[in-house]
């Protein structure tokens, strides 16, 4: 499995250092438990299926998993099937633009549904919000509905609003749905092909899903090495 940042924090031989890149590719393992469970964003309207995981720095062991959850709800609705977190974050303005790719598909595609993301950055403790980096929660704007068959989809791709980022604190993606609350199957793809990962675009049928940031972002890491 790939190495997580939870597994780099808990290293016996740890000695943190701020590394600032200006671009980091995010994989979304499958399976894992992360070692602390955040609350979902407020703006979600059902989080009951929510899967929590930890995001990982390279495609590694873990398979792949098609979630599926039964949409049901009355008008409008916003649905989280995951979250995601990286850290621990060291202190300084979290900035720049985030890019999203992910596998979905709804088995009817009448009426619509389309991707929902949502970034965040949360204290360790879960109890402070910092700031939204991004959302694109409540509307269709800009988006390209799910199809009947397993598309590739842009989840996000917009400049981040400017968060201050405290010693400890965590990176948060949560991934889901919006439309109109019908009962539907909507499914989304995590985990690792033996392909390559998914373009920037919105025909592939394969490849592996990843979150992507491009800008100022420091991390707590030791293994220097890992960060391409």
């Amino acid at each position: 499995m790939a190495t997580s940042w939870a597994e780099l924090s808990t290293s016996a031989t740890a000695n943190w250092l701020p590394v600032d890149h200006t671009k980091y590719r995010f994989y979304l393992p499958s399976d894992g438990e992360p070692p602390f469970a955040f609350s979902a964003f407020s703006g979600w309207d059902n989080t009951a299926s929510l899967v929590r995981r930890v995001a990982s720095l390279a495609p590694g062991l873990s398979g792949l998993v098609t979630k599926t959850v039964v949409l049901v709800g009355i008008g409008l609705i916003d649905v989280v099937f995951y979250q995601y977190i990286v850290g621990p974050l060291v202190r300084h303005v979290l900035r720049g633009t985030i890019r999203a790719q992910l596998l979905g598909f709804i088995n009817t595609a009448v009426p619509d549904y389309f991707p929902d993301f949502v970034a965040r950055i949360v204290s360790a403790d879960g109890l402070q919000e910092r700031g939204i980096l991004s959302s694109n929660l409540g509307s269709s704007e800009g988006k390209t509905a799910f199809s009947s068959s397993t598309k590739n989809r842009v989840f996000i791709n917009r400049p981040m609003d400017e968060v201050s980022v405290q010693n400890g604190d965590y990176l948060v993606f949560e991934i889901g749905c919006f439309g109109p609350g019908s009962a539907r199957l909507m499914k989304l793809q995590t985990g690792y092909q033996a392909q390559a990962d998914l373009p920037e675009d919105e025909l592939a049928v394969s490849g592996n899903s990843w979150v992507e940031i491009d800008g100022i972002l420091q991390l707590q890491v030791t293994a220097w090495s890992s960060i391409e």
